[in-house]
Parts: structure tokens; C-alpha cells; sequence
């Protein structure tokens, strides 16, 4: 007679996936405080890769043939986290607009190369345009409601977290 195992939970995965869901709360109740830290976050990430750009530069510039404009990309980065970082309250406002237009630029030229391409796709062109027209319109969201980006945040936190205690719940012991 085979022995039945119980099966134990993955705490490590459950617990990231409650915070995700906490986190994902947060960002909808409070989405002006969720677009300052996207703003915190991206100022501290420009600023560091410019540091790590300069400093790879300086160390492997004969090694790795770099040139000088490695050092002007660190430069600009380093320049664009500080002003993330020091008006943190203005860019927090324009940040959606940022991701807006990255968005509605990657849509269009989506539904464009769709319906360019729609007899080699096949079956699946209309499913991969209407995804891209739900792109388009998630892009504009964030131009005319900034805090949308706010909310689409929570909603990935929220599904990324609920994914995570499922995993968790349901994990396995290897034999």
C-alpha cells in the first residue's frame, strides 16, 4: 500500500504573492502616491546606470573597446535620474504620458505590421490586432487619465500575486 504525502505549501511563493496583492491594493487605492514612487524608482535606476555606465568605462575602455559616447550615456542617464529625483512631483505627472507614448507608438506600429502581414498570420491576425488595438487604447487611458497607469499596476500586482499563491498552494514535493 502506497503511503499518501501531504502536500505542503510553498511558503516562499505564497508570501511574495500576498505582498503582490497587498501592493496591487495600494497602487488602486492610492494611485498619486504609486506614480511618485514609479517616479523615486526610475530616478534611482537612471542614476545608477549612468554610475555603473561611467565606471564600466573607466574600467574596461581598452578591454572592451568602448567609446566616448558609453561616457554621454552615462552622463544623460545620471542627468535624467536627478531631475526624476529632484522634481519627483512634476515628473510623477508626466511619467504616464512617457509610458503613453511609448505604448501608442509600439500599438501602432503593431496594427500596422498586422494588417500588413494578415495573410501570413493566418487565423490568429485578428487576435493579434485586437490586442493591439487594446494597447492603443490602454496608451491614450494614460494620456487622459494618468492614474490608469496607477490601476493597470495594481492589476498586474494583483494577478502576478494571486498567480504566486496558487503556485504556492499547490506546489509539489520532488521524490
Amino acid at each position: 500500500m502506497a503511503s499518501q504525502e501531504k502536500n505542503e505549501k510553498n511558503w516562499s511563493i505564497i508570501v511574495p504573492g500576498v505582498l503582490l496583492i497587498f501592493f496591487g491594493a495600494l497602487c488602486a487605492f492610492y494611485p498619486g502616491i504609486t506614480l511618485l514612487s514609479v517616479t523615486f524608482v526610475a530616478g534611482a535606476g537612471f542614476v545608477f546606470a549612468g554610475i555603473v555606465n561611467i565606471v564600466s568605462y573607466v574600467r574596461e575602455r581598452k578591454t572592451m573597446g568602448l567609446s566616448g559616447w558609453y561616457v554621454a550615456y552615462g552622463i544623460l542617464d545620471i542627468i535624467i535620474g536627478l531631475m526624476l529625483l529632484i522634481h519627483p512631483f512634476a515628473t510623477a505627472y508626466v511619467i504616464p504620458w512617457l509610458i503613453g507614448s511609448f505604448v501608442i507608438a509600439y500599438a501602432i506600429v503593431e496594427i500596422v505590421g498586422i494588417i500588413a502581414n494578415r495573410k501570413s498570420l493566418g487565423s490568429v491576425w485578428g487576435l493579434g490586432l485586437v490586442s493591439a488595438i487594446l494597447s492603443l487604447i490602454v496608451g491614450i487611458c494614460f494620456f487622459v487619465f494618468p492614474e490608469t497607469l496607477a490601476i493597470f499596476i495594481a492589476v498586474f500586482a494583483v494577478i502576478r500575486g494571486a498567480t504566486l499563491i496558487v503556485a504556492g498552494w499547490n506546489s509539489y514535493q520532488p521524490i
